[in-house]
């Protein structure tokens, strides 16, 4: 428990920090409760929270991850500047600095904090509005993308992360173990959050709930066929993105690192439940970036766990790069299958594998007995195999294909049988790891890269590269054409303001729209029917609604309001649970007021939509598409009347767009660059750009050098370096939520100095790997 006395002498240092720390409570707690309709929920939270923080230090490491990935409240309060996830990593922030945690000694003292401190610097002076920081943003009346206070949104991850490094060396360094076990926890904890958030958004909550068999709940959690990528609860989704990509990137090699060097049974179990549940959210993901930098980034977590373990035995490490090897061979193994028989082939590798951890297990059969045991169950199964594709309707079989799909079968299980005594010749905590990786892997890639998604997906691929191809172009030459842009870049979060500025015709595609702040007040929405303005809703299923408004425009148009059930994005089920209807405006015969407004009404019943509890089902919410006409329209005194009376807030737009929410469904590239690098270049020149390169070539010098004795460093540059894969064709850090982690693992791979000497080198703080030798009278081969 952190002790709360005061010393009797502050130092400078500590009357700083506890200065900061009271700055910015007074500045942040009131801006979270003001946030509309879960202000006061929020601030209680927050107030929770920074208790815990006072007495548990470290507890930040554990409720930050949970709350990024399952906390986003944008869409409901109509704040997508300043939202709660501002208010937790304020909170964290200041309380540390009130009780003096941070500790500048902590960070190592190297030539890379010359380009560090530099990027950092370039970085806050490309922030167009630093006023933001200690006056939050509050209501909006316009686009948010447009809004100089946009790079308050892109550019606060950067310096949260910095900050949070400072925090988290500090601690390493006072208490290096108990820091790492909260860290982890955090990690699993988050892994299991975004695996059940998408089995809530896929449906297959309610399919639990409403199931009469197993194979039905089978059948929706295993789908890898259907077009539907979940997009999470995060609102930077609502315009495309990659934010629930860049978290599920971040997390991947950190658990599969501590997979591999925790020593404990219980730590084991959870870390490989966190590494399912996340390969399980990749694949449902269907995005090919996150895809490939999923299977780099296991590579690179293995080959790293192999030079981490060098000082091992002769035959002890051969046994580990043995093991590693195996490990890739089967990813191959599996996805061959996969793609050759589907489904039952991928479940004869499975079983080819739980055969023989299973007779490797067993003493009382000789080893001749189980080997002959062992390759009858393999023979049986090359035929399934066999009988696999040749049955196929998405393989085409000949003889060639027909002859190797069993052969690879019975040469990859002798494989693994004659390699059996290296494997094994190591303690029971390794074996298991071993059988547990041959089957996670593998079985993950090969569902993840012969899905029929991702089949359409890689189909797709040379017309999408060809369009990103054309929207980079348009990037550059939306860049400012002087200089001082090309060489420090145009600002953080400018890219959408030059975009539009240098193609306005996209507005047509993209649509806009803008508060009137006048008499009355009023939303006027341009052309564009992909964007729709949404408000989520409570009513009751299969009640009558009747829907008001009143509108003004010099065109004739319609707009289509209707109510779904819909989280961030439409994809293949839109459609299904929806009802509403057109309102036509602009009519001759429509009658209009002393303002020159018309008056519109629609009755429609709720039906499902509604139905069921919140949490087996999406979000009720009211869409406003401008479904027709070009010229602008405004609306305003919207009114839906349910069984409990007004189901709206803000329906006269007085308070900006609070409560109100935006989405894009399909034209995205105006919102983001899709690149990480030019990106980069585009917010902070060529500058920026070089800085970065350094950055990331330190970060890797220390993750090969001293670096590869200590898993933090190497979780770190791991993490960071797949979220760069991800970035060669999206933007993941245009959201805080990634930026911010992603900044401060890149922060720890680049400044954290171990100065304990207790031995401690793995990402769960047991001690170092020792292997054990084998009991004498232990048979070569067994699975102990």
């Amino acid at each position: 428990m952190a002790s709360l006395a005061i010393p009797q002498q502050l130092s400078i240092s500590r009357l700083l920090q506890f200065s900061i720390g009271v700055v910015v409570l007074a500045i942040y707690l009131p801006a979270v409760a003001n946030l509309p309709r879960v202000g006061s929920p929020m601030l209680w939270a927050l107030l929770v929270f920074g208790f815990l923080l006072i007495v548990l230090p470290r507890v930040w490491l554990l409720i930050l991850p949970v709350i990024t990935v399952s906390v986003d409240l944008a869409p409901w309060s109509g704040r997508f500047l300043f939202s709660e996830y501002d208010g937790f990593i304020a909170v964290t922030l200041a309380i540390s600095a009130l009780f003096w945690r941070f500790r500048v000694s902590s960070i190592s003292k190297t030539w890379v904090l010359l380009p560090l401190l530099a990027f950092v610097a370039l970085h806050v002076s490309n922030i167009s509005d630093l006023s933001a920081f200690w006056q939050p943003p509050g209501r909006l009346f316009e686009n948010p993308y447009y809004s100089s206070q946009y790079s308050y949104k892109v550019g606060k991850g950067l310096l949260w992360g910095f900050c949070l490094a400072l925090l988290l060396t500090s601690q390493l360094l006072e208490n290096r173990s108990a820091t790492l076990r909260m860290a982890m926890a955090g990690v699993i904890a988050a892994s299991f959050t975004l695996f059940a958030l998408a089995l809530w958004e896929r449906g297959s909550l309610a399919t639990l709930v409403t199931a009469d068999n197993w194979w039905q709940v089978a059948h929706s959690v295993l789908n890898f066929s259907s077009a539907y990528r979940i997009t999470g609860i995060f609102a930077d989704m609502h315009t495309g993105g990659e934010v629930i990509d860049g978290l599920m990137i971040l997390l991947l090699p950190i658990v599969t690192l501590a997979f591999f060097r925790q020593r404990t049974i219980f730590f084991s179990l959870l870390l490989s439940g966190a590494v399912v549940s996340l390969g399980y959210c990749i694949i449902v993901g269907v995005t090919r970036a996150t895809w490939a930098a999923a299977s780099v980034s296991v590579v690179l977590t293995l080959i790293a766990q192999v030079a981490m373990t060098k000082r091992l035995r002769g035959n002890e490490f051969y046994g580990l790069l043995l093991s590693v090897s195996l490990t890739i061979l089967a990813m191959v193994e599996a996805f061959w299958l996969q793609s050759t028989g589907g489904s039952t082939a991928l479940l004869v590798y499975g079983a080819t594998v739980c055969a023989w951890v299973f007779l490797q297990s067993i003493n009382f059969l000789t080893a001749r007995h189980r080997s002959f045991i062992y390759f009858a169950v393999v023979a049986v199964l090359a035929f399934f195999a066999f009988q696999a594709h040749s049955e196929s309707r998405y393989a085409v079989s000949n003889a060639v294909s027909l002859f190797a799909v069993p052969l690879s079968v019975l040469c990859f299980s002798a494989l693994l049988w004659v390699s059996s005594p290296r494997i094994l010749a190591v303690e029971f905590l390794a074996q298991v790891r071993v059988a547990l990786a041959l089957l996670i892997f593998p079985v993950g890639i090969a569902l993840a890269l012969t899905g029929f998604s991702m089949s359409e997906r890689v189909t797709a691929s040379s017309r999408d590269f060809e369009a990103r191809m054309d929207h980079w172009q348009r990037v550059i030459d939306s860049s400012e054409q002087y200089s001082t842009a090309n060489w420090l870049g145009n600002g953080i979060g400018s890219f959408p303001r030059r975009y539009i500025s240098a193609y306005p015709d996209t507005l047509a595609d993209i649509g806009s729209y803008v508060v009137i702040d006048d008499s009355p007040p009023r939303l006027r929405i341009g052309g564009g029917s992909d964007l729709a303005m949404i408000q989520r809703v409570d009513v009751e299923p299969y009640s009558a609604l009747l829907f008001r408004l009143r509108t003004r425009s010099l065109g004739k148009g319609a707009l289509r309001v209707i109510l779904c059930r819909q989280n961030q994005l439409i994809f293949d089920r839109w459609g299904q649970t929806c009802v509403g209807g057109l309102i036509p405006y602009g009519q001759t015969e429509s009658p209009l007021d002393e303002q020159g407004f018309e008056t519109h009404e629609i009755a429609f019943n709720a039906g499902k939509v509604p139905e069921g509890p919140a949490w087996t089902r999406w979000p009720v919410s009211l869409h406003i598409v401008h479904s027709r006409g070009k010229s602008p329209v405004e609306i305003t005194d919207l009114s839906l009347l349910g069984s409990y009376g007004q189901a709206l807030s803000n329906v006269d737009f007085a308070q900006g767009t609070d409560y109100w929410f935006f989405h894009a469904n399909f034209a995205h590239l105006p919102w983001h660059v899709k690149n990480l690098w030019l990106q980069t270049w585009f917010e902070m020149g060529w500058l920026g750009a070089f800085l970065g390169v350094v950055l990331l070539w330190f970060a890797a010098r220390r993750a090969v050098g001293v670096g590869i004795k200590d898993s933090v460093v190497v979780g770190a540059f791991l993490a960071v370096i797949s979220v760069v894969i991800v970035g060669a064709f999206g933007s993941p850090l245009d959201s805080a939520r990634v930026s911010t982690w992603f900044y401060l693992l890149l922060f720890i791979a680049l400044l954290y100095k171990r100065e304990d000497a207790t031995g401690f080198d793995d990402l769960t703080a047991e001690p170092a790997l020792a292997i054990e030798p084998r009991p004498n009278h232990a048979r070569e081969g067994e699975l102990k």
